[in-house]
């Protein structure tokens, strides 16, 4: 039997809705991931073990098209030089940047990171890409229990919500 998960759409329209994390004094840093880095997989599967991640499924030859996608961009999060976690970024040409993945590594959930981390990761995408429309993600139930809280406060706003199976 499977359970039903709500899927929240997020999105920021301007890099001035972009609110900083003044909670956590920590510097994250972004160090950018060549595309086929292990680093990618290794993180992303650590990271979403926690959260039934599809990709924790994935067979080699799934790995290797989502590592091919020409617009996608990682980033590893650090703090101090030690790995916190990843995002993965794919820049549309269209203007429409997606957050396809943002999680932080098990032991540094609940430290009060992932606002740092996600502030940053953001501010890069608007960086990257300054005629952006917009930058968009989705998160579910499955998720880290604060991953919605946090988006939100960064100064994403849902834009849709979907019933998905699990």
């Amino acid at each position: 039997m499977s359970a039903t998960s709500v899927l929240t759409y997020l999105e920021m329209r301007s890099s001035q809705d972009l609110q900083p994390c003044v909670t956590v004094t920590a510097k994250v840093d972004l160090e950018k991931q060549e595309r086929y880095s292990p680093t990618i997989r290794d993180v992303t599967l650590l990271i979403g073990r926690r959260h039934d991640w599809p990709s924790q499924s994935w067979s080699e030859l799934e790995w290797r098209r989502y590592l091919e996608r020409p617009n996608l961009r990682h980033w590893l999060g650090t703090v101090g030089g030690n790995a916190i976690g990843l995002a993965s970024l794919d820049f549309d040409p269209a203007g429409h940047v997606e957050i396809d993945t943002f999680g932080l590594l098990p032991q540094f959930q609940g430290r009060g990171l992932g606002g740092a981390f996600l502030a940053a990761v953001v501010h890069q995408a608007w960086l990257r890409d300054p005629l952006a429309r917009r930058l968009w993600l989705h998160t579910s139930g499955q998720d880290h229990p604060h991953a919605l809280k946090n988006y939100l406060a960064r100064g994403f706003v849902i834009y849709r919500t979907d019933d998905a199976e699990s």
